[in-house]
């Protein structure tokens, strides 16, 4: 009888365990967006503290909508919970292993012929696309070389002058 106890134990140990550490996979690679950054001194103090985030997503999906997810979910399950995506979707615009951290809005985009990568225009080419400039052309490049290349379309609102309707003018020109 005590061994079949110390089994038991030892089993709900290992499976604890190994929770633990897929969850510190998550953070891991979440991290690895921006790799110039160090893991936090408290990275492994907050195993359980689980967070839920709001992700609203639109485009070419079957439910368009907003969805409650625990922090740290890849971006293929908000598109599952969705009800996944619709035909001509262009998945060279999204990184489903985009570890979802924050409340973000992303946009799943259809194919279009000649998409501009946000990630790899020069200044020439961004300045192709409606409303963008000179200036917005050279801003998308610092914040693409100074912060860290677009993980998702929706980032490039996070360019200064860049907002929604800008967004809307060029979000199905564009890919990463």
């Amino acid at each position: 009888m005590k061994v079949i106890i110390g089994v038991v134990v030892f089993i709900f140990v290992v499976i604890s365990g190994l929770q633990a550490i897929e969850k510190q996979r998550a953070k891991f690679y979440s991290q690895l967006s921006n790799p110039v950054e160090l893991l936090p001194s408290d990275f492994f103090d907050d195993l359980d503290d689980v967070e839920e985030v709001n992700v609203t997503i639109t485009g070419n999906v079957k439910t368009p909508g907003t969805y409650t997810l625990e922090s740290g979910c890849f971006l293929q399950d908000v598109i599952d919970m969705a009800g996944g995506t619709l035909t001509n979707t262009d998945f060279d615009a999204i990184n489903p292993y985009l570890i979802i951290q924050k409340s973000i809005t992303i946009y799943v985009p259809q194919i279009a012929d000649n998409k501009i990568s946000i990630n790899q225009a020069t200044k020439e080419e961004l300045k192709t696309l409606p409303s963008v400039g000179s200036i917005l052309a050279e801003r998308i490049i610092a914040y693409r070389e100074d912060i860290h290349p677009f993980a998702y379309l929706d980032e490039l609102m996070e360019v200064t002058g860049i907002g929604t309707s800008i967004f809307d003018n060029v979000k199905d020109l564009i890919t990463l």
